[in-house]
């Protein structure tokens, strides 16, 4: 008996920008329920979705790259459509230094609002690159933002948008554990409290040390100016 894959989830992952297209025959695939979440995508059209049309879930993502090559003529980096649930993406909107020498010079000249999305993935994908109190597609296309390299990073100072430096996705980033500043403050704490308690120790120590080593005698407790007379 032949086993079909018909759901596919796949989460925290990573997309290379290999030459082959990640799913090359998703549209011929019996999978009918799709969901890629928060998963770093090195080029959006390399993942080969554009003609999937069945039920999909993109969520929590960041695309590094939407550069198109020659066979790539989508008007958007994902087509909308009724079933796509598509929620708190990012992706890069300037353009790219970084971006291969298989991408048009038309795409490599053009930043992320040469675009025509739907309203869905406009409103749920912000800007990667970009600081500000609203930095995602639907504000950029609002305010006419050009889709010239030049224009589009003049319009962001007018916008009072700040700019990012741009990350490289094929340097891997070690992830600081959030718990080691944690373990090691406790550390550096436990450090200090017996460093603090070995001196107290020590000099306790000396000090009982140096009172046993001398003994009273009689004469210590006379008053003074007052002869003692010495015993046989």
């Amino acid at each position: 008996r032949n086993l079909v894959l018909k759901t596919l989830d796949i989460d925290t992952s990573l997309f290379t920008d290999f030459q082959e297209k990640s799913f090359p025959d998703i549209s011929s695939a019996s999978i009918d329920k799709l969901k890629i979440t928060n998963s770093e995508i090195l080029s959006i059209f390399k993942l080969g979705l554009s003609s999937y049309q069945k039920l999909f879930t993109f969520s929590g993502n960041k695309i590094y790259s939407s550069c198109q090559t020659q066979q790539d003529k989508e008007k958007c980096f994902l087509t909308s459509k009724k079933d796509l649930t598509f929620t708190a993406n990012k992706i890069r909107c300037l353009c790219s230094e970084l971006d291969g020498a298989d991408c048009t010079t038309e795409s490599k000249e053009k930043a992320i609002t040469k675009f025509e999305c739907g309203d869905e993935i406009l409103k749920n994908t912000d800007c990667s690159d970009l600081q500000g109190d609203d930095n995602s597609l639907q504000y950029l296309k609002k305010e006419n933002v050009s889709d010239t390299c030049s224009g589009f990073e003049r319009d962001l100072a007018v916008l009072d948008l700040n700019i990012n430096p741009e990350e490289d996705p094929n340097i891997p980033h070690a992830r600081f554990p959030i718990w080691l500043p944690v373990v090691l403050g406790v550390i550096s704490v436990g450090v200090v409290i017996a460093a603090v308690i070995t001196i107290i120790h020590i000099k306790n120590k000396k000090k009982t040390r140096r009172k046993s080593l001398y003994k009273p005698v009689k004469e210590d407790f006379a008053d003074e100016g007052v002869l003692v007379e010495e015993e046989d």
